[in-house]
């Protein structure tokens, strides 16, 4: 089998309109979303990894599910007392993350709580994903 080499020069990846970063690594590549620190294409030699995110079915491909995975009784969850409500899965998926490292072959997304996420998860948190990419795996 024959692998295409992808170019590991020394340059950031780009941030392409803001919102998702490549990443690549010898053969291989993928594609990061800054909403919901989600995977959204992964290649080795050419061959897709992941499933296709076909909207008919669902439409995400590998999101981030903070604080919960799954689905609270009426989508509500009690803290101290006090009703808050949360979607299914939790909040992260719909959040925009921050950049906080990138490098050609790996970057390190952060979200932390605002006001709008301590209405439905009244703690404070930082949540920080990384991805690093080498050849063949993630």
């Amino acid at each position: 089998m024959t692998h295409r080499k992808i170019d590991d020069s020394a340059r950031k990846p780009p941030v392409s309109g803001g919102e998702e970063i490549r990443l690549s690594c010898g053969y291989s590549s993928c594609t990061i979303r800054l909403v919901g620190a989600e995977l959204a294409q992964w290649h080795v030699a050419g061959r897709s990894m992941l499933w296709s995110g076909d909207a008919k079915w669902w439409g995400s491909v590998a999101p981030i599910l903070f604080p919960i995975c799954g689905a609270l009784t009426n989508n509500v969850t009690t803290f101290d007392g006090i009703e808050h409500t949360m979607p299914v899965h939790g909040f992260a998926a719909a959040s925009r993350f921050e950049v906080v490292d990138i490098l050609p072959h790996m970057v390190t997304l952060r979200l932390a709580d605002t006001p709008g996420s301590r209405s439905m998860y009244p703690l404070s948190f930082a949540l920080e994903v990384r991805y690093r990419l080498e050849e063949g795996r993630l």
